[in-house]
C-alpha cells in the first residue's frame, strides 16, 4: 500500500532524528495521485485553524505560504514541470479553517494545487498543553 512506501523513505529529518509529523492521510487519495501520474515534486501542507489570544480573529500563515510557493511554480505547458508539481493542502480543522477555504476557493483551478480534510481527525493528547502563539 501507498503507506507502506511511505513508511519505508527515509528522509533527512529521520536521519538527524528530528521529530516528524504523523498525518491521518487517505490511502486511497495517495494511492490515486501516485498511480494516476508521476510527479517530480510533491509537497504536503498540513494546516490547522490559527487565532490570535482571544480566539476570536483566525490568523493567516496559509496564504502567504501558498502564494510563496505558486510565484515558483511552472506557467506554461511548454515548461517541462507543469503538472509534474503538486502542492496538496491538508486540512486538519475541517468544517472550520476559513483560510484554508478561502484558498481552496481561490487556488480552484490551479493544476499544481489540491486541497482536502482530513476526514480522519487524531484528538489532541493532552489539549491543556497549548503553545499561547504571539498573534
Amino acid at each position: 500500500t501507498c503507506k507502506e512506501k511511505l513508511k519505508n523513505c527515509k528522509t533527512d529529518a529521520d536521519e538527524r532524528g528530528a521529530d516528524l509529523l504523523h498525518l491521518n492521510v487517505s490511502d486511497m487519495m495517495l494511492e490515486q495521485e501516485l498511480s494516476s501520474q508521476a510527479y517530480w515534486l510533491v509537497i504536503a501542507i498540513p494546516t490547522v485553524r490559527r487565532t490570535n489570544k482571544t480566539g476570536r480573529v483566525e490568523i493567516d500563515y496559509l496564504t502567504n505560504t501558498l502564494d510563496a510557493l505558486k510565484e515558483n511554480l511552472p506557467v506554461s505547458a511548454n515548461d517541462p514541470l507543469w503538472g509534474k508539481v503538486k502542492i496538496v493542502v491538508y486540512n486538519n480543522n475541517a468544517g472550520a479553517h476559513k483560510v484554508f477555504e478561502r484558498n481552496k476557493e481561490r487556488l480552484a483551478s490551479e493544476i499544481h494545487f489540491d486541497f482536502d480534510d482530513n476526514k480522519f481527525p487524531t484528538p489532541d493528547k493532552d489539549a491543556s498543553k497549548k503553545d499561547e502563539g504571539s498573534g
